[in-house]
């Protein structure tokens, strides 16, 4: 009774923790490497479909960890007095 529940409680945790671990993904900048595991996987038949990766924020999320960060770098350069 008590480990079926448990067993049951794990299951149910368990995918709410990989759908929360694609939706930081977004907010990380190595989560690019963590889509293309799930897409690969996902081909080859080992993983489900999971609703939260969309391809579209996929490619907007890795532009933006590349853009934005070279702004910031690129503005902070030229506010320095080189000589």
């Amino acid at each position: 009774g008590t480990l079926a529940l448990l067993l049951s409680g794990g299951m149910f945790n368990l995918s709410a923790i990989e759908r929360n671990e694609y939706l930081l993904d977004y907010f990380n900048p190595g989560g690019s490497l963590s889509f293309s595991e799930y897409y690969i996987l996902r081909a080859i038949g080992e993983v489900n479909s999971i609703s939260v990766v969309n391809p579209a924020f996929v490619v907007v999320s890795s532009l933006l960890w590349i853009i934005v960060p070279s702004i910031i770098g690129l503005i902070r350069f030229r506010r320095m007095n080189l000589i």
